[in-house]
């Protein structure tokens, strides 16, 4: 069944108004990344000629040294390789887990309540008085922008099986360069139309199962670092009878925030993602009847490397069930009319 002209319309202008809430910042954010790296690459560049000109004045050959340096950053990237089939394995596991909690948002599927109830799982909506608690379990739309490197992300919806849900899959990684920018935004929108005028409470998750490794080849000149940064978030909006988009927009929630800094020393880790983002909006949101009302949820994320680094983010799957992704299992509302 297509989409009636209000939900694209909705849709439209709805997405429009979140990507720029939420990008406004990061794009000038990663325009200022890459003037930086700019600088850094030209200030690098300067101070190993520098070096150069002063190992050759006291007789050493500073190539030797980088030789030295190269195959110390080859044997900690081999080194890391031998951890791959136990994050596996983990990942394999969070899976379970995250499925689980999934079971217990569908559980709430078009239940009838007459008095206060606590919407399941996790720490948050609280108490509300709803008429109907109801469950959407795929999105209705999504859309998805990456600029990833390489650019292999996807969007997958699942409606039956164990398995069941929405994941977004992408693998980066880099080895040894300049600079390292890779960047995506998903989103995923869900409709319903109240059928009475009212207030709506909406509650969501996003499940992160990833895994994350990086190495720095050794130098003593400008630093090597990788920043990685993920933020999810949900949002509702109505176009008003008289063509107003309102919107309430929960607080970005939890995400992924790490950051790694070489040196004159080799340095690399590994690191398992495995945690829960809770998405709620803060206060009822109060909806006309017969018109579509969006539910959004937003994953955006960035990657930033600089000046001799190796690292990958890794939540996709490569072969059988679904495990490593950025799993969505649907929205829970519940909705009082006025």
């Amino acid at each position: 069944m297509g989409l009636s002209k209000a939900e694209r319309r909705l849709i439209s202008l709805g997405t429009r108004e979140i990507l720029d809430r939420l990008n406004f910042n990061r794009d000038i954010a990663r325009e200022i990344n890459s003037k930086n790296a700019r600088r850094a690459k030209i200030g690098d560049h300067f101070r190993q000629r520098i070096l150069k000109r002063a190992f050759n004045t006291v007789g050493l050959d500073y190539g030797v040294i980088l030789q030295r340096q190269s195959k110390e950053f080859e044997s900690t990237l081999k080194d890391l390789e031998t951890f791959n089939a136990r994050m596996e394995a983990h990942s394999k596991r969070v899976s379970q887990r995250h499925q689980q909690l999934f079971k217990r948002l569908r559980k709430a599927k078009m239940m009838w309540h007459s008095g206060s109830v606590n919407i399941p799982p996790g720490p948050a909506p609280g108490p509300i008085q709803p008429t109907l608690v109801g469950y959407i379990p795929t999105p209705t739309h999504f859309d998805l922008q990456d600029m990833g490197t390489p650019q292999n992300a996807t969007i997958t919806v699942i409606e039956t099986g164990a398995n069941r849900g929405t994941f977004l899959q992408f693998d980066w990684s880099t080895r040894v360069v300049d600079q390292w920018n890779p960047f995506i935004t998903a989103t995923f929108n869900y409709l319903w139309t109240p059928p009475q005028d009212g207030s709506m409470g909406i509650f969501s998750l996003a499940a992160y199962n990833g895994v994350h490794y990086w190495a720095f080849s050794p130098t003593c000149g400008y630093p090597p670092f990788l920043d990685v940064s993920f933020d999810s978030s949900i949002t509702i909006q109505q176009i008003d009878s008289f063509g107003h988009v309102f919107t309430e927009m929960s607080p970005v929630s939890g995400g992924i925030h790490d950051g790694h800094e070489g040196g004159c020393l080799p340095d690399s880790g590994h690191k398992a993602y495995d945690f829960i983002d809770y998405l709620q909006t803060q206060s009822p949101f109060l909806v006309e009847k017969n018109v579509p009302v969006m539910i959004t949820i937003t994953i955006t994320g960035d990657c930033a490397g600089l000046m001799g680094v190796a690292g990958e983010l890794n939540f996709s799957t490569k072969s059988g069930p679904i495990t490593q992704a950025i799993a969505l299992p649907g929205i829970l509302f519940g909705f009082t009319p006025s």
